[in-house]
């Protein structure tokens, strides 16, 4: 979504304009660029600093160094619109492969913004994958030793 034509006099511009073509590339379906919804993304990019970033991040388009993602050994999943017209889906299965146990969720009907498409069936995905990860073990219990430093306990101000 680079524009370079419009580079620093974008943020001049009323963004309804730019949002309506920004949303009908994201969205797989048509029907989602609605009135309210063009309304409520322009009503986000007058916050300040917003267009300003969204001009910047447009502008830096650099490749994605995968070696933080190569580090993550955490529970992952990744939700993929499958119809996404910005980001190709082989991105998706490179995600997978860096990020250590990544699982994949592609919904092929559904573009840029999957959870705002179907919220149900992400809602779904999401909570499939979070039921069988176990807690995580309680903390040990703070000592009574004043040597021992424990995150969990703060030391009191005299």
């Amino acid at each position: 979504a680079r524009m370079p034509v419009i580079g620093d006099i974008g943020i001049y511009f009323k963004p309804e304009r730019l949002v309506r073509r920004s949303l009908t590339e994201a969205y797989a379906d048509p029907a989602m660029v609605t009135p309210e919804r063009i309304r409520r993304y322009a009503e986000l990019q007058r916050f300040p600093g917003n267009r300003e970033a969204t001009l910047q991040r447009a502008r830096t388009q650099e490749p994605l160094d995968p070696a933080p993602l190569k580090r993550l050994d955490v529970p992952t999943l990744i939700l993929w619109g499958g119809a996404d017209r910005w980001v190709p889906t082989a991105d998706a299965f490179r995600f997978q492969s860096d990020i250590k146990g990544a699982q994949l969720e592609i919904f092929e009907a559904l573009g840029h913004n999957p959870m705002e498409e179907d919220p149900k069936a992400t809602a779904a995905a999401v909570a499939a994958f979070i039921k069988p990860i176990p807690a995580r073990p309680a903390p040990p219990e703070p000592t009574a030793d004043p040597t021992v430093v424990h995150p969990s306990v703060v030391p009191e101000k005299d």
